[in-house]
C-alpha cells in the first residue's frame, strides 16, 4: 500500500504548466516531462489495475516510456533492477533532498562482506546495498536452506587466498556476509541459471526447492544483533521453459486483504491449482509481518517449485 500510495501521490504539473515556456536548462526540463509520463502511465496502470472491471489491463504505454521493446526477451530480474533504478531516480529528483525515496524505504537495505584473516585475526569491510538476496539452490532442499547458505562462511585459500593489508600477503581467509539493514520487502532470486563448463552456455537448473510461507532473519551490526524480523511470502515468480534463453513467466501472488492466493499468466487471473504448487524457476518476495520484530503474522503451509 505504501509503495502504490506514493504512486498515486506524485505530483503532475498541468498540461499548461508543463509547456510553458521558461529559462531553464532544456536538458532538465525533458527529464522532467519523462518522469512525468512515466509516472502519469504507471498511475493510469495502476489504477485500472484496481478500480476497472477489465480483465487485464495492456502495460504498452508503460513499456514504451521505459524503452522496453515486445520483441526482446527480457530477464525478470533485469527488468526488476531497471523498473526500481528508473523509479528511484524520479522519486530522487522530485524529492530534491537527503530523504529516501519510497523504493529505497521499502526494497533496499544494506549488507556488508567481511573478510578475515586467518593468520592474524585483522578484518576488513565492504558495504554495499541489499536489494536483492542472490541464493545458489544445488544441494539444498528449501529457500530458507539457500538463504543459510548466502550466509555461510566461505574460505578463501588456494588460488582464492586473500590479500591481507596487514600482513602484506596472501593469506587464508574467512569471508561471510552480515546483514546490517532489512528492508520491509524482501526480494530472494534463485539462481537458476548457471554457465555450463561442458557447453559453453547457461543452463537452467530444474532442482527442486522448497517455498516456506515464513523467512526468518535477523540484522547484526559490528557490535551487535538486532531482533529477528519474520517475512511473509507475499508473491512467487516462475519460470516455465527447460531453456535459459527463452520461455514465460507466471506468478502467484497474495492479496493481502483478503489473504487469498491468485494464480497470475497474462490475461489468465483464477485461484492457484494445487498442481501449479510444482513449478520452474521460483524467485520469491516477502514482507515483513505485522509486528515485524519479533513474532509478527504467521502463515500455514510450505510451497514447492522447480
Amino acid at each position: 500500500p505504501e509503495f502504490r500510495s506514493a504512486v498515486f501521490s506524485y505530483p503532475l504539473a498541468p498540461p499548461a504548466a508543463a509547456a510553458a515556456p521558461g529559462g531553464g536548462d532544456a536538458k532538465c526540463e525533458c527529464e522532467e516531462d519523462r518522469d512525468e509520463r512515466i509516472m502519469a502511465a504507471l498511475q493510469r496502470l495502476f489504477c485500472a489495475m484496481e478500480r476497472s472491471a477489465l480483465a487485464a489491463v495492456d502495460p504498452s504505454e508503460l513499456l514504451r516510456l521505459l524503452g522496453i521493446k515486445h520483441s526482446e526477451q527480457q530477464d525478470a530480474q533485469e527488468f526488476n533492477i531497471l523498473f526500481l533504478a528508473k523509479l528511484e531516480g524520479i522519486f530522487r529528483r522530485r524529492l530534491g533532498g537527503p530523504e529516501r525515496p519510497v523504493t529505497s524505504r521499502l526494497f533496499a537495505g544494506r549488507q556488508a562482506y567481511v573478510t578475515t584473516c586467518q593468520a592474524c585475526g585483522h578484518e576488513s569491510s565492504r558495504e554495499e546495498t541489499l536489494d536483492k538476496i542472490e541464493v545458489n539452490l544445488q544441494g539444498r532442499k528449501s529457500v530458507g536452506e539457500c538463504v543459510e547458505g548466502y550466509l555461510a562462511v566461505e574460505l578463501l585459500d588456494g588460488d582464492n587466498r586473500y590479500f591481507c593489508e596487514r600482513c602484506q600477503r596472501k593469506e587464508d581467509a574467512a569471508r561471510r556476509i552480515h546483514l546490517r539493514a532489512l528492508p520491509p520487502v524482501l526480494n530472494v532470486q534463485l539462481l537458476r541459471y548457471v554457465y555450463d563448463r561442458a557447453t559453453f552456455q547457461r543452463k537452467k537448473l530444474k532442482d527442486r526447492v522448497r517455498l516456506e510461507r515464513v523467512l526468518r532473519l535477523r540484522a547484526d551490526t559490528a557490535d551487535s544483533q538486532s531482533d529477528e524480523v519474520e517475512y511473509e511470502l507475499a508473491a512467487v515468480l516462475y519460470h516455465r521453459g527447460a531453456s535459459a534463453y527463452g520461455g514465460h513467466y507466471v506468478a502467484d501472488v497474495r492479496d493481502w486483504a483478503t489473504g487469498a492466493w491468485w494464480a497470475m499468466d497474462d490475461e489468465d487471473v483464477a485461484p492457484p491449482k494445487p498442481k501449479d504448487a510444482k513449478k520452474e524457476g521460483a524467485k520469491g518476495k516477502g514482507k515483513k509481518g505485522k509486528g515485524a520484530k519479533k513474532g509478527g503474522k504467521k502463515a500455514a503451509g510450505e510451497e514447492e517449485g522447480e
